[in-house]
Parts: structure tokens; C-alpha cells; sequence
């Protein structure tokens, strides 16, 4: 735990003249306030899409809403007792483990999710991280990518868009960056235009926060070849899209 017992003394003497926070009260011998917990950093902390079209928010203390209570980075396992609002199994423990495969994708198995006790989870034996397919109690591990920036549900006035770190509609995405603002995806064999071909989206919010994307390209040959579009101009929402407009994304 840690108590930032000062944040405004005048010079560095005043600051080590402070007396110290009251370490036999963490609950309010923070300057009346509690004592913040810290925990060493768990390698897979940070926000993901997964590929059932869920979002996983992990930390040292929660998984979603379950409470984490211990973990191995050398193992990768996760023990966490699921929330009281847990629709199937409220208050009882979970394990999770992780892996990462041969192409640096990360993958998770939650082993257990109705153990009675915290020991009772974590005696649950791990994972079988050499079979994705059915390693996880005979399922295939849950793949997992860190979240994309606009995941989530939009229409653009013309029709709705389900966006992922894994998909955009049927459209395959196999990378993405959020500094840079785009996604490549493999389009659906079922396009009725551009079956198996590839596309190159672009996205950009203006001064107001509205969000815009351009599918800048939707009928290259191969990936390499979509990835090597000059991005659409951001600069010019009414025609840097290929001479179009950019689209307006309104989330759902």
C-alpha cells in the first residue's frame, strides 16, 4: 500500500518535514483518506476483444467484475472470485490461464469458473497450452487481442457496422493500429463484390468528437497490398475519402 501523504509542500525540506502517513490504519490514516493497494504488474493487465465478441478488462484485482486474489506471471494463471452478480455462479472461484502462440497471439482458458474455495481453483489443473482447439476442458481456448479503439456497435446512416479487434460485419481484420488509426481486413467470401479480397479502413474523430471512418480501400489483392494504401486525408472529411466523404459512425 501506499499513502502520497503530501502533493503540494513548497520546496523538498517542507515535503520531508511532513510526518508520515499513519501505517496502522489503512483504511483512513491517509490524511483521513484510505491507504491505495498496489500489486506487481500482471503481464496481460489492459483492455481486449476477444473472439466471441466479448471485451475482457483484466488487472491485478479484477477480471470483468470478478476479484482477483492471486496470480502467477511464470504460470499464467489467474485465481478470482466471481461476482455476486455472476448469473450462474455467484460468489464461487474461478481459474484462468494464458498463453501466447507461435505468432505471439495471446489465448485464455477459464479452467474452472464454479469451484467452492480459492484452494479448491487453484488445485483445478491448468490449461493444456499445446492444444488450442480443445485444450480448455475439452474447448478451444478464447483468443484475445488488445481492445481496438472502436469496438463497438455503429450505424452510419446507411446501415450498422459490429467492429472488433477481430471483425468489421463478416470482414476478417488481421491487424490494426490505434495510434494510426486503421484496420486491414480480409473481405467476406460472401461479398457480393469483392469476395476474399482485401480493405483498408481509416478512422478519425473531428473537433467535436464525432467519429468518421473511410473504407479507403476494398479490393486489394493481398494484405501487404491494402496495408500499403496511402491512409484516406482526415484533413478533409467532405472528400479525403478516395473523393467521398467520410462516413459518420453513430454508436447504437
Amino acid at each position: 500500500h501506499y499513502c502520497q501523504i503530501t502533493f503540494g509542500s513548497a520546496t523538498e525540506e517542507e515535503a520531508l518535514a511532513v510526518a508520515d502517513a499513519d501505517a496502522t490504519d489503512l483504511v483512513a490514516g491517509c490524511n483521513g483518506f484510505g491507504w491505495t493497494q498496489m500489486r506487481h504488474a500482471l503481464d496481460i493487465t489492459g483492455s481486449w476483444d476477444d473472439n466471441w465478441g466479448g471485451i475482457q478488462d483484466i488487472s491485478a484485482f479484477k477480471w470483468n467484475d470478478n476479484t482477483v486474489t492471486q496470480y502467477d506471471n511464470n504460470a499464467q494463471y489467474i485465481i478470482a472470485q466471481n461476482s455476486s452478480d455472476d448469473l450462474y455462479n455467484p460468489d464461487l472461484w474461478s481459474k484462468y490461464n494464458w498463453t501466447e502462440d507461435d505468432d505471439g497471439e495471446t489465448h485464455y482458458c477459464q479452467i474452472t469458473f464454479g469451484s467452492a474455495t480459492e484452494e479448491e481453483a487453484l488445485a483445478v489443473a491448468d490449461a493444456d497450452a499445446t492444444d488450442l482447439a480443445a485444450g480448455c476442458g475439452g474447448f478451444g481456448w478464447t483468443q484475445m487481442r488488445p481492445g481496438l479503439a472502436i469496438t463497438g456497435e455503429w450505424t452510419d446512416g446507411w446501415g450498422t457496422h459490429s467492429v472488433s479487434a477481430f471483425k468489421w460485419n463478416d470482414n476478417t481484420v488481421t491487424q490494426y493500429d490505434n495510434d494510426a488509426q486503421y484496420i486491414i481486413a480480409q473481405n467476406s467470401s460472401e461479398d457480393p463484390y469483392n469476395p476474399d479480397l482485401w480493405s483498408k479502413y481509416n478512422w478519425t474523430e473531428d473537433d467535436d468528437g464525432v467519429l468518421y471512418y473511410c473504407q479507403i480501400s476494398f479490393n486489394s489483392a493481398t494484405e501487404e497490398d491494402a496495408l500499403a494504401v496511402p491512409d484516406a486525408d482526415a484533413s478533409d472529411l467532405a472528400a479525403g475519402c478516395n473523393a467521398f466523404g467520410w462516413s459518420t459512425l453513430t454508436a447504437l
